[in-house]
């Protein structure tokens, strides 16, 4: 959080001084001799990035989740009001506060200094980002990777799904093609089997592996 600070309050500083191609650049005067970038640029404060997805655990790749969020904050409220709530909040935080303490540390000194008028909107840029959980949503995360959110029935799923496509390659190899509808078993073109591209439903072949493998994916 302290590069992704430093690194908003340089841009938030020097905006106003800067063409608006380069506002979302800091250190694009370094970054001269070394980036390829157009603009170029050392880090940028319009990152994507959610949390903990995008986390690395390298505090430059990491503060650039914290200065986006800053920098939202900034562009919905103005340089004045987000400044001021972002300098302030440092108070309430601890030496070890993380993303999610210093997200209700900024909602909390909203609350102190301009009664809770833009409480809604900090919250929701965080919770977009995947700081704060969405109670809309369960307390999910946004930033959640989908093989956290259930390991063990993901792991399940792949291997029928690899298992399926085992026996459809088999069925392939032996170049026919069960037609569910008709029962009936028709030779089989490159075109018409693609195990990477599309997501066909399994069930290609006379083959009842192929049939219960399907019917237990699609019962998860």
């Amino acid at each position: 959080m302290g590069e992704g600070f430093g690194d908003y309050l340089a841009a938030s500083f020097f905006a106003d001084h800067k063409p608006a191609r380069l506002q979302l650049c800091v250190g694009n005067w370094d970054a001269v001799a070394y980036s390829g970038d157009e603009p170029p640029c050392l880090r940028r404060l319009d990152s994507n990035k959610k949390y903990p997805r995008d986390v690395t655990g390298e505090v430059h790749n990491d503060g650039e989740i914290w200065s986006a969020c800053l920098w939202q904050i900034r562009t919905a409220l103005g340089r004045r009001v987000a400044d001021k709530l972002i300098l302030a909040h440092h108070f309430l935080l601890t030496p070890h506060a993380e993303f999610e303490d210093a997200a209700k540390a900024l909602i909390t000194t909203d609350q102190q200094l301009n009664h809770g008028r833009n409480v809604n909107t900090i919250r929701d840029i965080f919770v977009r980002r995947g700081i704060l959980p969405n109670a809309k949503r369960k307390n999910k995360r946004a930033g959640v990777r989908f093989d956290d959110i259930h390991p063990t029935r993901n792991r399940r799923l792949l291997h029928l799904i690899d298992r399926g496509e085992e026996v459809r390659r088999q069925c392939f190899d032996a170049g026919c093609n069960f037609n569910r509808k008709t029962g009936h078993s028709s030779p089989i073109s490159f075109r018409e089997i693609d195990l990477h591209r599309t997501m066909k439903p399994l069930g290609y072949c006379r083959n009842e592996a192929v049939i219960n493998v399907e019917k237990q994916a699609h019962s998860w």
